[in-house]
C-alpha cells in the first residue's frame, strides 16, 4: 500500500507523488498462523508508531491497562 497524492492533468492524465510505502501485513486464514503472524508484527508496529510519532511531533502513546485505571 502506498501512500501520496493523485493530481489529475486534463481528462487523461495522472500523476501520483508517493511519500511513503506503508508495510503489508495480510493476515493468514489459518486461527494458529493469524495469532503468530499478529504477535510477530509487534516490534514493527512499535518502530512504526515511533516514526511516525516523530513526524508528527507527538509523543508516543501509553497503552494503559485495566489496573492502571483507578
Amino acid at each position: 500500500m502506498l501512500l501520496g497524492t493523485a493530481t489529475a492533468h486534463g481528462d487523461d492524465r495522472l500523476t501520483v507523488a508517493i511519500d511513503r510505502a506503508l508495510p503489508d501485513w495480510s493476515l493468514p486464514e489459518d486461527r494458529r498462523l493469524r495469532t503468530r503472524s499478529f504477535l510477530g508484527h509487534g516490534r514493527q508496529l512499535r518502530r512504526r508508531l515511533r516514526t511516525e510519532a516523530a513526524r508528527r511531533a507527538q509523543r508516543v502513546p501509553q497503552v494503559r491497562r485495566q489496573a492502571d485505571h483507578p
